[in-house]
């Protein structure tokens, strides 16, 4: 069973092959099922970003033929967004650039919102107008009871 979710950036769109439906296919079908630590499976220590898998379960999990499948990783590992390590039995895929897919940007969010955050003294000495604007923007959040975001331009996101 799979859980959690994956990063997916918008500038797939401008992928050389999103417009190859297999070949997308397969590539965000490996996205999903790669591992997202460190595990042992069949003898092998497999790195985040690398899974086990034969041509047939890969056909059996897209609904592609075997010939699709084997055409689309062709296509994914001549363009360098995988490797493969193939034995007898099955076959180790590596996204290459797991990293760069899967990149924990909400580490980078933190140190955002905290270098933001007044320290200490800093609190004492803000001006009533300042105190007066967070109250306001508090409400607004509040009122968009609905929404998990703050939907203000100032809040590091373009929503």
């Amino acid at each position: 069973m799979y859980f959690g979710w994956l990063k997916l950036h918008r500038q797939i769109l401008d992928w050389e092959w999103y417009k190859n439906n297999n070949t997308k296919a397969v590539f965000l079908h490996l996205l999903l099922s790669a591992g997202i630590a460190e595990r042992r499976q069949q003898g092998f220590v497999l790195k985040p970003g690398e899974l086990i898998t034969t041509l047939p379960r890969l056909s059996n999990e897209t609904g592609m033929t075997e010939k699709e499948i084997r055409t689309a990783l062709k296509h994914l590992e001549k363009t360098g967004e995988i490797s493969q390590k193939g034995t007898n039995k099955f076959r180790v895929i590596t996204i290459e650039k797991w990293a760069f897919f899967q990149h924990d940007s909400c580490e980078a969010g933190r140190q955002w919102a905290d270098n933001g955050q007044p320290r200490g003294s800093q609190r004492a000495g803000l001006e009533k107008e300042e105190k007066k604007e967070r109250k306001k923007n508090v409400y607004h959040v509040r009122k968009n009871r609905f929404c998990n975001y703050e939907m203000r331009g100032d809040s590091g996101t373009d929503w």
